[in-house]
């Protein structure tokens, strides 16, 4: 059930985070989620929707609240080449060891060793929501237990249990364990030394199969820039998206910045309950009112929403349309990052009657994907022009060098013809 409402938030919200995607959706690689629009959809149902204010359906054209379009086309932006340090790489190997400690089974546990525990807490002789975990890991020290909990670890070995007594503190954010004392059946599963292994060719093997140290860093290497790169082009993405939408202006409805905010609240509301928290628990526990918490979303609602309109707007201008592959594949995509069958989410967005909204969220991505595409990166542009100049530099000399031959040619006197003599004949002799 709780998937399901994640699901069915996410498929509200899926516009909300456009800056990272790639633009065009594509086509289906996975096959038919089954047929979400019989047809084409054009751009002029994209820019269209609806927002809900007191239970009213209002229905609205971006189009409406455009005032102006500008500079979307040709977007100017510098990329950021990013190099990945020897340092960097010997930072991540680092990391990697830290994954690697060697298992300890001859002594008793010790401030700063890793430990793998199973436990359940109990209050008053019941088991509690949160209580029970199976092969954590704990660094003793660490401070991310109750406070208590870590030092009463210390001293046992691998294969002891133990029950653990502390007391939830008073200000703990779930008001019926507050103060209250639980008890926590332990039992240490392996303790894990601090000191990290040294960096050789076991180690490299023990990563990852790789023959030499050399092999490990280069694989670790190619990782980084890869990441690096990700990272280059997300930042791309967002340059070059804002720069569009603050070129327009735009009129921003209100009933749309409060939908907004409403969507973006129970996101938050979800990823609570999947930690078993509730937003009236969170709220007091942070010293919050309601509406200074959802004043907090009020300016990245208003940034959301303009960006919806412009976009909408622009796969209007451009008439970019929304075809049926390109909504299987978003349907596809969506189930992928949800962990979920497409059949599944195509089933809850029919349901809810969800695919004009699916086709909006299509439609702004496509307009996202045209401005990104259309976009002119500085350096290139720098560069392309360096070599046209040293293109034409070689042409002009060529030019001047037979410029001045034939200035040298006209100047030079005209060679004297050649004179040339007939030899007499002698007179033949007598006969």
């Amino acid at each position: 059930m709780k998937k399901r409402v994640y699901l069915m938030t996410a498929i509200s919200a899926v516009a909300i985070a456009l800056t990272a995607c790639g633009g065009n959706s594509g086509s289906s690689k996975s096959g038919s989620t089954g047929s979400a629009s019989g047809s084409a959809v054009s751009s002029g149902s994209a820019a269209t929707g609806s927002a809900v204010d007191n239970g009213a359906v209002i229905e609205f054209n971006s189009s409406d609240y455009i005032e102006k379009l500008a500079n979307y086309k040709g977007v100017e932006y510098t990329k950021v080449d990013t190099v990945v340090t020897d340092a960097e790489v010997e930072e991540k190997v680092k990391e990697f060891l830290k994954n690697y400690p060697e298992k300890i089974t001859d002594r008793e546990i010790k401030k700063g060793d890793t430990v793998n525990i199973y436990y359940e807490g109990k209050k008053d002789g019941v088991a509690f929501d949160g209580g029970t975990a199976k092969g954590t890991d704990l660094n003793i020290g660490s401070g991310s237990f109750i406070p208590g909990f870590e030092e009463q670890l210390i001293g046992l070995k691998a294969g002891d249990s133990k029950d653990v007594k502390v007391p939830f503190p008073e200000d703990y954010f779930q008001k019926d364990l507050a103060g209250k004392e639980a008890v926590f059946a332990v039992t240490v599963q392996d303790i894990k030394r601090s000191e990290l292994p040294p960096v050789d060719a076991d180690f490299a093997e023990l990563v990852g199969k790789f023959k030499t140290v050399e092999e490990l860093k280069a694989d670790v290497r190619g990782r980084l820039e890869k990441s690096a790169k990700f990272k280059s082009t997300e930042a791309f993405n967002n340059e070059v998206l804002k720069k569009a939408i603050d070129n327009a202006s735009v009129d921003i409805p209100e009933v749309m910045v409060e939908q907004k905010v409403d969507q973006m609240v129970e996101e938050f509301e979800l990823k609570l309950q999947a930690q078993n928290m509730h937003l009236h628990d969170y709220l007091e526990y942070t010293k919050q009112d309601e509406k200074d918490f959802r004043a907090q979303y009020l300016d990245a609602a208003k940034e959301n929403v303009k960006m919806d309109l412009v976009l909408e707007a622009i796969a209007n201008a451009e008439h970019i349309e929304v075809k049926e592959l390109d909504l299987q594949a978003e349907i596809i995509t969506m189930a992928r990052n949800f962990g979920a069958d497409p059949q599944e989410v195509y089933k809850i967005i029919m349901k809810e009657r969800r695919i004009p909204m699916l086709v909006q969220s299509v439609g702004r991505k496509k307009a996202a994907g045209f401005i990104l595409s259309n976009a002119v990166d500085t350096n290139a542009k720098e560069e392309k022009a360096e070599e046209e100049k040293a293109e034409k530099k070689p042409a002009k000399k060529t030019a001047t060098k037979a410029a001045a031959k034939d200035e040298e040619a006209e100047a030079k006197p005209a060679k004297k013809p050649t004179k040339r003599t007939t030899k007499k004949k002698e007179d033949a002799p007598e006969a």
